[in-house]
């Protein structure tokens, strides 16, 4: 395939996570598509009173340096958008996630600190979308704390208060508003805020620039290239025996020569000097299928491979995470038997 066109450089919205730039920007003269070329512009438009069962795995595992680990997190969850003053509130209930890990965690302490982590990592608290399908701001984040805090309650009570507190610590370090911001940015841009307004021809590839933020770095910046391809007219699901979804595709990567200045600096900040030999490579993909003329998504595919190298005579630690998010709409969405959805704004007009 060849580069239909190169967009411009991402500099306005939050800071995106490593991976999802935030909405694209289009260059100020696109090549008109030829006649009868397969072109496909998405737009945002969820509905209020939208309600999606969503059923959610996520595979994670690390080799290497620090030793070895693998689980999974699956369940389901409800969604529903409600109006906002803001715009639209996405709010999530019936969670029901679970951590399966062949029992390879270890027992005790370390065992339940693993688990109810993984468990935490994947618990979504609610956000307000603004009727430009941008992230304004994350809700419900002191009732998601207090629901964790009562689980382990019972598991802390009989623990010596040094691990109490370091249990303390861990929740503070996941639920910082910080982190859970960051979260919530990259999760929304991954689904919906990375293709908006995207006029995107069948057999091209798209380019774009933009800088990803790493949370467990520091928040350190790092230049990002990103391609995305837009892969044909699909079911929305097995049940569904038309066409009325696209599959969309983005794959990302560090840019080498930027990721060494910027990790530099996080070194410095912790007052050690980086490796000289010390390279980090991360492949980032995503697969998307989604409703073009409102953003719903009916089906998200993603995989994270990082492996970071110490060099000659240095060890290699690698990362990978896999998920797969399925939805289900009990209403709200065009398809599902439901009546299209209109945005809160042009519902309150």
């Amino acid at each position: 395939m060849l580069a239909r066109l190169r967009w411009l450089p991402v500099t306005a919205g939050l800071a995106m996570t490593l991976g999802c730039a935030g909405p694209v920007e289009q260059p100020v003269e696109q090549p008109a598509a030829p006649q009868g070329a397969d072109v496909v512009h998405l737009t945002y438009d969820w509905p209020i009173g939208l309600i999606a069962r969503a059923h959610y795995r996520l595979d994670k595992e690390r080799e290497g340096n620090g030793g070895d680990f693998a689980y999974a997190v699956k369940g389901h969850y409800r969604i529903e958008t409600e109006r906002s003053s803001q715009g639209l509130q996405v709010n999530f209930s019936e969670v029901e996630l679970g951590v399966d890990d062949g029992g390879a965690s270890p027992e005790g302490v370390e065992g339940y600190v693993r688990r109810l982590a993984a468990q935490a990592a994947a618990i979504s608290p609610g956000y307000v979308v603004s009727d430009a399908g941008e992230l304004v701001a994350v809700t419900d984040v002191a009732d998601l704390r207090a629901a964790l805090l009562q689980e382990l309650e019972a598991f802390a009570a009989d623990q010596p208060a040094d691990v109490r507190q370091r249990i303390g610590e861990m929740l503070d370090r996941l639920l910082s508003e910080e982190q859970l911001v960051a979260r919530i940015q990259g999760e929304w841009n991954r689904d919906v805020g990375q293709w908006l307004d995207a006029r995107l021809e069948r057999g091209y590839v798209y380019e774009t620039e933009f800088d990803s933020v790493l949370p467990l770095a520091g928040n350190a910046t790092v230049p990002t290239k990103a391609q995305y391809r837009y892969l044909g007219r699909v079911p929305c699901s097995d049940r569904d025996t038309g066409t009325r979804c696209v599959k969309l595709d983005m794959q990302s990567f560090i840019d080498p020569d930027g990721f060494r200045p910027a990790m530099e600096r996080f070194f410095e900040q912790l007052g050690r000097r980086m490796p000289e030999d010390m390279d980090v490579r991360m492949d980032y993909t995503v697969t998307v299928v989604t409703e073009p003329d409102t953003l719903i998504p009916h089906e998200v595919r993603w995989s994270k491979v990082t492996v970071a190298s110490l060099g000659e005579g240095g060890s290699d630690t690698r990362r990978a995470e896999r998920g797969h998010i399925a939805y289900t709409y009990l209403r709200g969405a065009a398809v599902n038997g439901g009546a299209k959805g209109r945005s809160a704004r042009r519902r309150e007009r």
